[in-house]
């Protein structure tokens, strides 16, 4: 696995044993419409906005940036980041629809909850404890929606990297309205 630090890899990997994350994802849409509104466009998202994150860790890395990232934590919180989507839309036909839970709570409520259940089921299944620090930077990386929400750089860059890709499938992003760069 390429992340590092045993909190995180543990919390991603119990997601994928258990919840069978991955499957999850690629059987769920990004959207109820765009491009990525189809069986697949969750897990389609994801991948490239871990990807995009990836290469801004790397370039934070550089010595003449010199920047501290936690990759690890960068890794989880973009795997994690729109969880939300598996319990906010439903397959209706050929077509995904948005679920009450998601117009009442808000895609970035139910990813945080989605977290911190994985988080929950993590310490409970395997008997550990994850660092309060930890787990509430994994929450806030899911959770934040602005900059200003974003608590560590590496919330700011799975958001960054989330928006990008917002850009990359919609041609702009599904947040202007609270773009504060």
């Amino acid at each position: 696995s390429d992340i590092d630090d045993p909190h995180y890899r543990d919390v991603i990997n119990n997601a994928c044993q258990h919840t069978n994350l991955l499957d999850l994802m690629a059987n769920n849409a990004y959207g109820e419409d765009g491009p990525l509104a189809h069986r697949g466009g969750l897990l389609t998202h994801t991948a490239l906005t871990l990807k995009t994150a990836l290469g801004m860790v790397e370039t934070g890395r550089e010595p003449s940036v010199d920047l501290r990232i936690d990759r690890s934590l960068v890794i989880a919180a973009s795997l994690l980041r729109n969880v939300g989507y598996i319990s906010a839309l439903k397959l209706d036909g050929t077509s995904f629809i948005l679920q009450d839970s998601a117009n009442l709570l808000g895609i970035r409520y139910l990813s945080a909850m989605w977290a911190n259940h994985i988080l929950i089921s993590t310490e409970s299944d395997l008997r550990l404890t994850i660092p309060e620090p930890k787990k509430l930077a994994l929450q806030n990386a899911c959770f934040a929606n602005t900059i200003d929400e974003c608590s560590t750089i590496e919330s700011r860059i799975v958001l960054l990297a989330h928006q990008f890709t917002d850009e990359i499938y919609n041609g702009r992003s599904l947040y202007d309205k609270h773009r504060t760069i």
